[in-house]
């Protein structure tokens, strides 16, 4: 009966802002493509597990006790080990999968499918976390770590977005800028997070309590502005007029034509 309390408490958190998430959703996304989101941030968390095994065997510093690191060293461990490997793994799925799903149509759309991916891993983490602590561990995650997955997760999806905008306007640079941003900011808000959390420093465990909640009304306010433009960001014109090149864009690439 314990571990199954256990179980309930790693998942509820889970469960409940996804429904959140999905609520938000003005079209609702086909449901066999939030499973496939969530199955692979699932799949992301195992990938994770195998990378930080082989970094492990690489660079043996990877593997030591956190316990015996210094700051600078915890700040290494926690943005390379942590931050960017995990972040790594989400931000390959939501791109392959979401980015650039034909679904993928309004603004909310990414947010919707970074927050499930990141949803499907930290389901398996929790788990695993919970299982190896106790009752409180569980409440704990579920009042910052859960939470903060998916924080991590509407970033991610958001500078997803001004890249597809900047895409569906022709702008290259900007394009790639803000696909950069997308995994860049999600690993610096993780990677803080983690760094102050494993620190067992009291202020910085203070900063960190109060900068989740600034986190939090952020990314809320994000979903309430995004959630409500109903503008599309993708054209439906699957094949230019004019030269027949296959587009999503008001202009062909390859011929300059403009799609009406």
């Amino acid at each position: 009966m314990y571990y199954v309390l256990l179980f309930i408490i790693a998942i509820l958190p889970v469960v409940l802002l996804g429904i959140y998430i999905n609520s938000k959703d003005n079209e609702k996304e086909p449901k066999t493509l939030l499973v496939g989101l969530f199955s692979a941030g699932i799949l992301s968390c195992v990938l994770v597990l195998l990378i930080s095994a082989l970094m492990e065997k690489i660079f043996p510093f990877f593997g030591r006790d956190l316990n015996k690191f210094n700051y600078f060293e915890l700040l290494l461990y926690t943005f390379i080990g942590i931050s960017l490997v995990e972040e790594g793994c989400k931000w390959f799925f939501t791109t392959i999968i979401g980015y650039k799903n034909r679904n993928f149509d309004e603004a909310y759309d990414i947010i919707v499918y970074a927050t499930f991916v990141s949803l499907g891993f930290a389901s398996i983490e929790n788990l695993l976390y919970v299982y190896n602590g106790n009752i409180v561990t569980g409440v704990l995650r579920a009042l910052t770590s859960v939470p903060g997955h998916v924080c991590f997760g509407i970033t991610m999806g958001y500078y997803l977005l001004l890249a597809k905008i900047a895409k569906k306007n022709n702008n290259r640079k900007l394009h790639i800028k803000n696909l950069i941003l997308s995994i860049l900011i999600p690993i610096i808000e993780h990677g803080l997070y983690d760094f102050c959390a494993f620190s067992k420093s009291t202020i910085l465990m203070l900063l960190l309590l109060a900068g989740l909640v600034v986190f939090f009304i952020l990314s809320h306010n994000k979903i309430k502005v995004l959630s409500g433009i109903t503008e599309k960001v993708r054209y439906d014109n699957k094949y230019c007029p004019n030269c027949g090149k296959e587009v999503s864009t008001l202009f062909c690439s390859n011929c300059g034509n403009k799609n009406k």
